[in-house]
């Protein structure tokens, strides 16, 4: 008696075993929507580098974008400067084309960005030429490969010809920053760079959180300075 329900007991087990494998062997295998999750996710286009203005009172707001080590770094020198040191295509050892020095490349979350814009365009008062705004961040991708492009030294030439460059940091949250900027565009949310050309007596030529970027490369962005120049 005690083996006949031994071997009940134990085909019971196995017909609840068995019962059991569909469901098991199914949840092995993904789940459908996972497979299209990844699909959409690859699908996607690289993130744009975009930050909000910090309200009036100067608390900062949260950017959305950038990497969470983006604040350890903004207090950084550019790692764009030191790439384009290390690949040996800074900017031109001897005077470029066009009259001056090599032109200075690099955001500095540390200057004090408002006097360096006064001092551009006192100087641009002087000579006539133009004054280059670029509001950016040293762990936007577009800033990097704008500051490759600063470098190259045909860029330089244009720059030393028909403009005086001003870098500002904005991935700091700077509210001095953010208001230099506001003073030009009022948007309130940028991607970018930011560039913005302006007249020796302040008026906006140009502001490309408006107007669209140009290309960055060196063709496409000599293009740009040229067509805004002086």
């Amino acid at each position: 008696m005690r083996r006949n329900a031994l071997t009940l007991t134990l085909a019971t087990a196995a017909a609840a075993l068995a019962a059991c494998g569909p469901t098991a062997s199914g949840g092995d295998a993904a789940p459908a929507g996972a497979a299209v999750t990844a699909s959409d996710s690859a699908a996607l286009p690289e993130p744009v580098n975009i930050v909000t203005a910090p309200p009036e009172t100067g608390t900062p707001t949260p950017t959305p974008t950038p990497s969470p080590s983006a604040s350890a770094t903004s207090t950084k020198p550019p790692a764009s400067a030191k790439a384009t040191a290390k690949a040996g295509s800074a900017a031109p050892a001897k005077p470029a084309a066009g009259g001056g020095g090599p032109v200075a490349i690099g955001y500095n979350a540390a200057a004090d960005s408002p006097a360096a814009v006064a001092a551009a365009l006192q100087q641009a008062k002087a000579d006539g030429k133009n004054v280059l705004l670029d509001f950016g961040a040293t762990w936007c991708g577009n800033c990097k490969a704008l500051d490759k492009t600063l470098g190259d030294s045909g860029v330089q030439g244009v720059l030393n010809a028909s403009y005086h460059l001003v870098q500002v940091d904005i991935g700091s949250h700077s509210t001095a920053n953010f208001n230099l900027l506001k003073k030009y565009d009022s948007q309130g949310s940028y991607k970018m760079p930011v560039l913005i050309v302006v007249t020796p007596d302040g008026t906006v030529r140009t502001d490309t959180n408006t107007a669209g970027l140009p290309s960055l490369n060196t063709t496409g962005f000599t293009a740009f300075l040229k067509k805004w120049a002086a």
